[in-house]
């Protein structure tokens, strides 16, 4: 039997597992993640660990919903081992493949211009399949994001134009299907051109439509910022979904201030690219 070696000091893993590395994975986590290799029951292996330390992020939403998203033919991992505590942590099997950001950003080894555009079709084409799942179940945990928050409003308070432009034109419904909550470039895998994985489900749950759209739309600096970039994804999100456009671009607008906000400090930069990409969709003109 293998030895039970302690990873954190409030869990530790299954006795039928042998740990022989650990390495801590930082790329689009905000969670405690860590690729561990070594044996399971005997066998070479590896997985992953991961530690949910925020009150808001339920582990039982990710480990009850995996096992039905694989039934619907969703690539996900597998939950090999859980512990639910002060502490939480599941262990998942790894994913074949690459994050998506390898592939579009031209910073990046893997990226191939080329093959852009078919990559982001298939980006949106599997969040539309996320969409059309029969997953009737609790409502997305992060729906504090549908409004701008006070200190979000005190800070763009020198914004009245954009300010203003989200209150008169707020949407009256909102079309509720079951949503990802966080579906950005680091949570979908890549292999040999097709979805080979989607992971990090523990925001998912019944949330809107043109929310879940907008967050993947999103541009940055060095990548996903061209219409044609923006167009493949809407192209491939249409073969199996539909979306209303108002709603779409105020969902937009308003992602973009969450992210202005988010990076005001860590990346100015960026703050005033947001404030321009949102100023462009409610097309005011900018100084």
């Amino acid at each position: 039997m293998a030895e039970r070696r302690t990873m954190h000091p409030d869990f530790s893993v299954p006795d039928n597992i042998e740990l022989r590395s650990v390495e801590q994975v930082f790329t689009g986590e905000h969670n405690q993640c860590f690729r561990c290799g070594g044996s399971i029951d005997g066998n070479p292996g590896s997985f992953f660990l991961k530690v949910y330390h925020k009150p808001e992020i339920n582990l039982p939403i990710e480990r009850d919903i995996l096992p039905r998203l694989a039934g619907f033919g969703i690539p996900v991992p597998k939950v090999l081992f859980e512990q639910d505590g002060e502490v939480s942590c599941l262990g998942l099997t790894s994913i074949t493949g690459d994050i998506l950001q390898d592939f579009i950003d031209p910073r990046r080894p893997g990226y191939r211009s080329a093959e852009v555009l078919e990559h982001l079709e298939k980006y949106g084409e599997i969040l539309a399949r996320i969409h059309s799942l029969p997953m009737e179940t609790t409502p997305l945990t992060r729906r504090g994001l549908y409004a701008l928050s006070v200190a979000e409003r005190s800070h763009f308070s020198d914004q009245p134009d954009l300010l203003g432009w989200l209150d008169r034109n707020a949407p009256t419904e909102a079309d509720e299907v079951f949503a990802h909550g966080d579906l950005h470039t680091a949570h979908v895998f890549f292999e040999h051109g097709e979805v080979s994985g989607v992971i990090d489900w523990e925001s998912a749950g019944m949330g809107w439509r043109e929310f879940d759209l907008a967050w993947i739309l999103r541009s940055r600096q060095a990548f996903l910022n061209s219409p044609e970039e923006r167009e493949a994804i809407l192209k491939g999100y249409s073969r199996h979904g539909t979306w209303d456009n108002a709603a779409l671009n105020w969902c937009e607008v308003l992602v973009y201030l969450h992210y202005a906000f988010w990076m005001r400090e860590s990346d100015c930069g960026y703050e005033a690219f947001a404030l321009e990409r949102a100023g462009a969709i409610c097309a005011i003109p900018r100084t």
